[in-house]
């Protein structure tokens, strides 16, 4: 933090310190940045630090940085939108799929017909009515 001459205060909240090295890094510049920056490798000169953050905030590396970072945010969401969406067309999807076969087995167990046959295989003639009628769907869904 630092106190400015109209009394207000700014925020780095870019600036990480290391207890276990003594010195300050940049948040943005250790991600994004292969320049060797003092404050991407450490920074540890306290005598002129004010100076050397505010010259570094201006730098053109931060600026970079900090803009590929808010690059990379938006992406990731995106992304992460575009995930969530295909999840739940897969989760409708096969919500369609299961609600289908329960309407099958309903339509075969209602005038009590027999389920199973003489085979599991599908496309085999002796396979019962639910593989039949499974079929018969999974065709008629395939052909429109």
């Amino acid at each position: 933090m630092e106190l400015l001459k109209n009394g207000e205060i700014r925020k780095r909240d870019w600036l990480i310190y290391s207890s276990s090295t003594g010195e300050i890094f940049c948040f943005f510049c250790s991600l994004f940045q292969d320049s060797d920056d003092n404050f991407r490798s450490g920074f540890n000169n306290w005598a002129h630090e004010l100076r050397s953050i505010h010259r570094h905030e201006q730098s053109k590396q931060h600026s970079d940085a900090v803009q590929c970072y808010f690059g990379k945010v938006t992406l990731k969401r995106k992304i992460d939108i575009h995930l969530k969406q295909q999840l739940e067309n897969e989760k409708r999807y096969w919500r369609e799929v299961l609600r289908r076969v329960v309407e099958c087995l309903k339509f075969l167990c209602s005038p009590g017909l027999a389920l199973r046959g003489d085979s599991k295989e599908i496309g085999d003639f002796s396979n019962g009515n639910v593989l039949g009628a499974l079929e018969n769907l999974i065709h008629s869904l395939l052909n429109t």
